[in-house]
């Protein structure tokens, strides 16, 4: 599992122009399980992934691709790491999505 944590590089202004693509191209990987959780970190600097199903070399190919760092607008880190613990229910329906 991993958290990816975008950073903007130019102004919100800049990258709200973007932000209809970007949310596209997320969907996208939203829709086929590979990402669990997305958003805008509060205040708006960047955003938060919480990716699943994938590993880090097809995360890596999949991030290069996002609107917002093709045209420079935000940066990516990823933080890999293996939960020892889950909330009720969270286990079962990350298996299932497998």
């Amino acid at each position: 599992m991993f958290i990816v944590i975008l950073n903007y590089i130019k102004s919100l202004d800049e990258v709200d122009e973007k932000r209809n693509e970007h949310l596209s191209f997320i969907n996208n990987y939203v829709l086929k399980g590979k990402f669990l959780a997305v958003g805008r970190q509060t205040p708006p600097k960047g955003g938060v992934v919480i990716a699943h199903n994938v590993n880090r070399k097809e995360l890596e190919n999949i991030l290069i691709n996002d609107p917002y760092y093709t045209n420079k607008l935000a940066e990516h880190s990823i933080i890999e790491f293996n939960p020892k613990m889950y909330a009720n229910g969270l286990e079962e329906f990350l298996d299932n999505l497998k």
